[in-house]
C-alpha cells in the first residue's frame, strides 16, 4: 500500500523573510499540501494548522482550539482587549454537546450514546471495505499492465 505524499519544497534562502514574503512562501506551501490533504482526518491537521499561521499572518482574527490550554498566557502585544471575550462566550464543542444530553433521561442518553458507536463502527468498517476494494482494482491494474 503506497501512500501519496506531498513533494518537499526545498528551503534555499538564508536570508530572513519579512511577514509579507513569509505569507507568499507559506501560501504557497498550503496550496501543495492540499493536494495531498486527507479529508477524514479527526485532529486538527498539518493543513489546518498552517492555515491558521497564514490568518495570523494575514492579520485576520485566529479563532482558538478548544484543546488548547488555557494556562498559556500570551503576550500582551499579540492580544486585542475584544479577542478574549469573544472567546469566553463561545461555548466549546463538548459543553454544547453536554447541554444536549441534559435534558435526556439516562435510558435515552445511553441509547443515543450506542447509536452513535454503531454508527462510528459502520462508517469505519466501510472506509476499511473502500480501502480494501481500492488495492484490489489498483493490484488489478498494476497485473494488466504487466
Amino acid at each position: 500500500m503506497t501512500t501519496d505524499c506531498p513533494p518537499t519544497i526545498a528551503l534555499r534562502k538564508t536570508t530572513k523573510l519579512d511577514k509579507d514574503q513569509s505569507l507568499n512562501f507559506l501560501e504557497g506551501y498550503v496550496r501543495k499540501i492540499e493536494q495531498f490533504q486527507d479529508e477524514k482526518s479527526g485532529s486538527e491537521s498539518v493543513l489546518s494548522q498552517l492555515t491558521r499561521v497564514l490568518m495570523y499572518l494575514r492579520g485576520e482574527d485566529v479563532p482558538l482550539l478548544a484543546s488548547n490550554p488555557v494556562n498559556e498566557i500570551p503576550s500582551t502585544k499579540e492580544v486585542d482587549e475584544e479577542t478574549p471575550s469573544k472567546q469566553e462566550e463561545a461555548p466549546s464543542k463538548k459543553h454544547s454537546r453536554e447541554e444536549d444530553t441534559s435534558a435526556l433521561s439516562k435510558e435515552e442518553r445511553k441509547r443515543l450514546k450506542k447509536e452513535q458507536k454503531k454508527l462510528a463502527r459502520r462508517e469505519k468498517e466501510e472506509s476499511r471495505k473502500a480501502g480494501q476494494e481500492k488495492e484490489q482494482k489498483e493490484d488489478e491494474n498494476n497485473q494488466d499492465d504487466d
